[in-house]
């Protein structure tokens, strides 16, 4: 086990999953008095009326949360889950996997608040950009990651490295694939052989949904009805890219698919929607 300082210096115990990914590290993170994260900012009242509403509606999830039972109240701790798609393999070695040369190193800290799932996690995540991927992907896959998150979720060990992986999979205890989740458009023989290997298919893009959807009209998809596809605003894709860093920290609330994402002073909002494939 490796030990990482987290962001207030709190040592992280580090444990690897032969998947490649990290999950369910235990960290004390002690919530500070009221019961609200530190990185829900108390003197909001400065800032603009956006970023006031946003953070007052994170404590409010944070609250709802607390009333029926989840792990936020005054004292206690909440995990940090540890993620990684580089840099480990087996129980606790550094991988040997080669990176693709000229891949590039984010880390993102996600402190999420999923009201739609009741999902409260704090994410630390390593993610290697490939020389390939565009930063509207790249914030793409970390969106996904942070919408699905759920015990089991990986990143593909190899990234674009490997074209016949999923970016994300999610698979149970005994390694059984659950969820086949891509990222933008891939095509419909792609998809094809995803809904034959899992029985669940996800795509989250941030092109035009439309036009991708259309395309793969009529084509052979095995259970084509129950692909899911979900798109982002443009817009909120670009703001986001816009705000892209190697090392970046935000707060993600969701609430009935509207993602509000809080940066430094500032909160950009957006919405995830789902759209038929047939």
């Amino acid at each position: 086990m490796r030990q990482e300082a987290g962001s207030d210096g709190v040592k992280v115990g580090v444990g690897v999953a032969a998947a490649g990914v990290a999950v369910g590290t235990a960290v004390d993170e002690v919530e500070p008095e009221g019961g609200v994260p530190a990185a829900l900012d108390p003197h909001a009242a400065a800032k603009p009326k956006a970023v006031a509403m946003a953070n007052n509606r994170r404590r409010d999830l944070f609250k709802d949360a607390s009333a029926s039972g989840k792990n936020v109240e005054r004292g206690k701790s909440r995990r940090m889950i540890v993620a990684t798609e580089i840099g480990f393999e087996g129980a606790a070695a550094w991988s040997t996997a080669p990176m693709a040369t000229g891949a590039t190193v984010y880390n993102f800290d996600i402190d999420l608040a999923d009201a739609d799932r009741q999902i409260y996690e704090t994410l630390a995540l390593r993610v290697a950009r490939h020389p390939s991927e565009s930063e509207e992907y790249l914030v793409t896959r970390v969106l996904a990651y942070a919408l699905e998150y759920e015990e089991g979720l990986a990143f593909s060990t190899g990234g674009l490295s490997e074209p016949d992986d999923p970016a994300l999979t999610v698979r149970d205890l005994t390694g059984r694939l659950k969820a086949w989740i891509e990222i933008g458009t891939p095509d419909a023989a792609r998809l094809h052989k995803a809904s034959k290997a899992s029985p669940r298919v996800v795509v989250y893009t941030h092109k035009d949904a439309e036009r991708f959807a259309s395309r793969l009209e009529g084509e052979r998809i095995h259970r084509a009805v129950e692909l899911e596809l979900y798109s982002f605003e443009p817009a909120f894709i670009k703001a986001l890219v816009a705000k892209l860093d190697r090392r970046m920290a935000f707060a993600l609330s969701v609430s009935e698919r509207e993602l509000f994402v809080s940066i430094g002073n500032e909160t950009i909002t957006g919405r995830v929607m789902r759209r038929p494939i047939a």
